[in-house]
C-alpha cells in the first residue's frame, strides 16, 4: 500500500505494510487500515471505555473533528471500535502527514480518556486477540468471533445457494439494462474513443436488471448476463459501424435501417471488415478491462463465497 518509509512515518511508525492491509498498535490501540473501491483509506480502530456507553461521546468527538478538518470523508463509530476513511489524496510523499491530521487526534483523544483496546467485535481483551482477513477486510478480533462470524457467513451462503431466480423476467431484465449500456457505447464512439467505461455500465446494468427481473443474480443469472453482455458489444459494435455508413450514405437514399442490414455487403464493398472486426476485439477487450471485477463480484455474491483467514504479523 505505502513504501517503507512512508509507512514508517505513519502513526508513529508502529504500522507494517502487508501490501493489501497495513495494521499494528499505535499508542496501544489497535489498527488497521484498508483502501476503499475508490481509493481511499479506511481505518479501523478498536476502542471503548466503561464510561463512555455505545462510545457516544467518541462519536461526537470524531464529528467535531470531521468539521474542523478536510481530511476526514465519513466514519463510523461502533459498540467497540471506530471506523474512519480519509479524504482522497493524492500528495506522494506528503500521505502519511495527511492521514496522521486525520487519526491521529482521535488516538490521542481515546488514550487520554480511558479508552481500552481489544477484540474490534466484542471488545474483550482477555483472550487472544489476532488479525483476520474477512473478505477482504482486515480486523483485530478474538477467537469467539471470529467462530460466530464464519458461522454467520456460512449461513449467508447456506441462504444464498438456496434462492433461485426467476431466469426467463431475469434475461429480459439483463438485455433491457445492457441497453443503457448500449447508448453509453454509442455515445462514446461518437467522441472517437472505445472507452472501459461503457463495459463497466453494460455490465452494472445487466445484473443490476436481472435482479430487478429475476429476483436474484444466481450462478445461472451470472453466466446469462455474461452471455447478454457478449451480446450487447456486438449489438452496439455493429450498431455504431451502421450509423457512421448511414452518415456517409444516405445523400444517397440509404436509411439507417437499410446501413444496419446490409452492413456487411457495405464493409466488403469498402475494404473495412478488417477494421470492423479489429474494432470488435478492441471493444471486447476495453469492455473486459471495465467489467471484470462487476462479473467477478457477482460471482462470489451468486455461490455466497467468503473468506476467513488469520494474517501473519
Amino acid at each position: 500500500m505505502l513504501s517503507k518509509k512512508l509507512c514508517s512515518q505513519l502513526l508513529d511508525g508502529n504500522m507494517t505494510d502487508h501490501n493489501k492491509y497495513i495494521s499494528g498498535t499505535c499508542r496501544g490501540f489497535y489498527v488497521t487500515i484498508n483502501t476503499t473501491p475508490n481509493g481511499m483509506f479506511s481505518f479501523q480502530i478498536s476502542a471503548h471505555s466503561d464510561n463512555d456507553p455505545e462510545n457516544a461521546a467518541l462519536r461526537e468527538f470524531v464529528e467535531s473533528r470531521k468539521s474542523v478538518t478536510e481530511q476526514i470523508q465519513s466514519f463510523t463509530v461502533y459498540h467497540n471500535s471506530v471506523t474512519i476513511v480519509s479524504t482522497r489524496t493524492f500528495l506522494g510523499k506528503k500521505i502519511p502527514e495527511h492521514l496522521n491530521t486525520a487519526i491521529m487526534p482521535i488516538i490521542d483523544y481515546l488514550a487520554n480518556n480511558g479508552y481500552v483496546t481489544g477484540c474490534m467485535q466484542c471488545g474483550t481483551q482477555n483472550a487472544q486477540i489476532d488479525c483476520y482477513d474477512i473478505n477482504g477486510a482486515h480486523h483485530y478480533l478474538c477467537s469467539d468471533c471470529v467462530g460466530k462470524v464464519e458461522g454467520a457467513l456460512m449461513d449467508r451462503k447456506q441462504g444464498i445457494l438456496a434462492q433461485k431466480s426467476k431466469f426467463i423476467p431475469g434475461i429480459v431484465g439483463a438485455f433491457l439494462g445492457a441497453m443503457i449500456g448500449c447508448v453509453v457505447y454509442f455515445l462514446i464512439w461518437q467522441l472517437g474513443y472505445v472507452a472501459a467505461i461503457a463495459g463497466l455500465v453494460t455490465a452494472v446494468c445487466a445484473f443490476k436488471g436481472f435482479e430487478m427481473l429475476g429476483g436474484v443474480v444466481d450462478k445461472k443469472g451470472v453466466i446469462a448476463c455474461v452471455v447478454v453482455i457478449i451480446l450487447a458489444v456486438l449489438f452496439a459494435n455493429k450498431l455504431v459501424w451502421a450509423y457512421d455508413a448511414y452518415s456517409a450514405l444516405k445523400e444517397y437514399g440509404w436509411s439507417f435501417f437499410d446501413c444496419f442490414r446490409g452492413l456487411k455487403e457495405i464493409l466488403e464493398a469498402s475494404n473495412a471488415t478488417g477494421e470492423y472486426y479489429g474494432g470488435l476485439v478492441m471493444a471486447y477487450v476495453m469492455t473486459a478491462l471495465g467489467s471484470f471485477r462487476s462479473v467477478v463480484n457477482a460471482f462470489k455474491a451468486s455461490t455466497g463465497s467468503y473468506k476467513v483467514k488469520k494474517m501473519k504479523d
